[in-house]
């Protein structure tokens, strides 16, 4: 069955695993046309395997995230929402590209982060202001933004660095790179002692909480692509 109300960020929010995601966009029909899939005239419907969602630690910015399966490929469906604002934007790992923690990067895809200066630990080392890809083709940041990753109710710290570009004709200007650490919270509670005006003795408890963010945990990812028409998506519930 598909539901009509996808201009409500309620509609995307609800999509869960199983559910499929149907592309009617020219560009996607004629890729997949081109890796030799036939009988498209009615879309390209993807298979939503995985949900997860970044809230931003500052302002209302969500990004959910939902992993999307068709043949050998596996896009992604990122709905970004500001309120009750949102975009839609379908993106695809880059060609080249090996995700995984710092060390992974450095050693496949070191111009995703700034040059190695001698003296900083690699967990300090910042993303890079601006990405060259191709002739002419630069993309550039306002820097990187931090919210708090769940999948399952798994609970990561993440790092978000969005990347566009406005080179003419570039059908995907858009870059995000995520990068996930482990976080574990903390909690310490300090007792002390203080005599009222009547002799009786009150006992104060201050507590402090904070979060331990475990840099040395870190998982890159790298995805390329663009915005999404709503009238070229639609979900079709299972």
């Amino acid at each position: 069955m598909i539901t009509t109300d996808k201009e409500e960020l309620s509609y995307w929010i609800s999509v869960k695993l199983g559910d499929i995601i149907q592309l009617t966009d020219e560009q996607t029909i004629g890729y997949l046309m081109e890796e030799g899939y036939e009988h498209l005239s009615h879309g390209a419907d993807f298979t939503v395997n995985r949900k997860r969602e970044i809230t931003a630690h500052e302002g209302r910015t969500k990004w959910l995230i939902l992993d999307i399966e068709y043949g050998v490929f596996t896009w992604y469906l990122i709905v970004k929402s500001n309120g009750l604002d949102f975009d839609l934007y379908l993106y695809y790992i880059p060609e080249g590209f090996v995700d995984g923690d710092r060390n992974d990067i450095i050693n496949n895809s070191d111009w995703l982060m700034e040059v190695w200066e001698d003296g900083m630990e690699l967990k300090d080392l910042p993303f890079a202001k601006e990405i060259q890809q191709g002739e002419g083709i630069l993309f550039k940041t306002d820097g990187p933004r931090y919210g708090t990753f769940v999948e399952d109710r798994d609970k990561s710290f993440a790092t978000i660095m969005e990347y566009s570009c406005d080179a003419e004709g570039e059908k995907n200007p858009l870059l995000i790179a995520l990068e996930l650490n482990n976080a574990e919270g903390w909690e310490e509670s300090e007792e002390s002692l203080s005599v009222d005006d009547y002799g009786d003795i009150k006992v104060e408890v201050t507590t402090e909480e904070g979060v331990t963010i475990n840099e040395d945990s870190s998982y890159i990812i790298l995805l390329q692509g663009c915005k999404i028409a709503i009238g070229d998506i639609d979900v079709l519930r299972t």
